[in-house]
């Protein structure tokens, strides 16, 4: 493996082709790797059809999809895992001797893996295929829109047949290292199979697919978009009850009580997503956007670096979403744009033009808590809690909360379902 590694890195890419590095790689959330890893196999794809190579794309179409029996993972995403480790652990003891050398980057370890079942992928193609991954990011809603409908029908199938099951061995992968079991694993290939056959070309899923990122599109345009919607899509179609002779329904009923594009309004702002999350999704959820927890509260589990975003959850689905201002970028570079991280950092004049007067107001030393209630369908109306009576237990209940610092700008916004 060593050997091929040296030679895949001397003759894949020059230096100076801007390919993504392991370090930008592993700072992405599990939800954007496996949606970089589908991306770069698809318009490999594209690329050796436009070059007549069409038995290539055949072949790797085969590699990453097809699943040998008994297996949850198409073999060619099982061997491109273990070569991302072995490039991984490869670069590192490189760059321990030669700070100042070439670095290993993601895609070598993809061609690697071509290599092995003789694959041919020319330079050209290569560095091709480098530089329209170059400024790779989860496409939005409105990217996705903006895209011809034939182009998005083979995105979606690609993200389908090949992004979430990548997604989904990460997910069970830090699901393990918690000790955590993924009990739904084994129902997604056959809702993949209904609803974005591999074979096909027929998408029975599609529409309703479609239809959630141009409902989310028109709230947000820059929220995230297809391989986002397609997450919630399947984990809702698997929920949803079916009789064991019928197909599964397309689209299923949403898990969320204000369903996809249903927008629940406080002043100018919805409040049934923040920070690229939703009422009832699940923490593998996010952990795929914000990677695995780093800290433990009574009350949520904190995220990133710096401790910057809490989730609450109820049992293994979120209830609440609270962000710090130190966070505001970190946050929005794995979730994307949204209307509620804005107010951090505006003045509680701003906030309250924008979302109306609050229905509660409380002191704590030199903060300033604002609280708007609000209702969904389907839950249980907000209960308004009496300031002598406020705790971090309290925190519960359709309410959107903003710290301010006195005479200062918000420094928390806090949402709960």
């Amino acid at each position: 493996m060593r050997a091929l590694i040296a030679i895949v890195l001397g003759v894949c890419l020059p230096a100076s082709l801007p390919a993504m590095k392991f370090s930008s790689f592993d700072r992405m959330g599990i939800e954007a790797q496996a949606e970089f890893t589908a991306v770069m196999i698809y318009e490999t794809q594209k690329a050796l059809r436009s070059e007549g190579h069409a038995d290539a794309a055949v072949r790797i179409e085969d590699l990453f999809t097809a699943r040998p029996p008994g297996d949850r993972i198409a073999a060619g995403l099982a061997e491109l895992e273990g070569n991302e480790v072995s490039a991984r652990d490869f670069d590192a003891q490189q760059a321990a001797k030669n700070p100042q050398g070439r670095r290993m980057d993601v895609e070598e370890a993809f061609f690697l893996t071509l290599q092995h079942h003789d694959i041919v992928v020319s330079k050209g193609t290569g560095n091709a295929l480098i530089a329209k991954l170059a400024n790779f990011h989860p496409q939005t809603c409105a990217e996705f829109e903006a895209s011809p409908p034939a182009e998005q029908r083979r995105l979606v199938a690609a993200l389908a047949k090949i992004g979430w099951p990548e997604l989904r061995v990460r997910q069970l992968t830090l699901a393990v290292l918690r000790g955590d079991k993924n009990s739904k694993l084994d129902l997604m290939p056959a809702i993949l199979s209904a609803q974005f056959p591999a074979k096909s070309t027929e998408q029975p899923g599609f529409a309703g697919l479609a239809a959630m990122v141009r409902a989310a599109a028109a709230k947000t345009p820059g929220a995230p978009g297809p391989f986002h919607e397609l997450e919630t899509y399947i984990l809702n179609t698997a929920a949803a009850p079916t009789s064991r002779n019928a197909p599964v329904a397309s689209p299923a009923a949403p898990r969320v009580s204000a369903p996809s594009g249903s927008a629940v309004m406080i002043g100018k702002v919805d409040v049934t997503h923040f920070a690229g999350l939703r009422p009832d999704d699940t923490r593998e959820r996010v952990d795929g956007l914000f990677g695995p927890s780093t800290a433990e509260r009574p009350w949520a589990l904190l995220y990133g670096p710096t401790l910057d975003l809490a989730v609450e959850y109820s049992g293994n689905l979120v209830k609440g979403v609270t962000v710090y201002s130190s966070g505001t970028d970190w946050v929005r570079s794995r979730a994307g744009a949204d209307a509620l991280l804005p107010l951090i950092g505006v003045s509680e004049s701003a906030a309250i033009t924008l979302l109306g007067p609050p229905q509660e107001r409380h002191r704590s030393d030199d903060d300033d808590f604002l609280e708007w209630y609000f209702r969904m369908p389907g839950r249980p109306d907000p209960v308004v809690t009496p300031a002598d009576q406020l705790t971090n237990e309290s925190r519960s209940g359709l309410k959107l909360e903003l710290k301010f610092k006195k005479g200062a700008t918000c420094t928390l916004v806090g949402l709960d379902w």
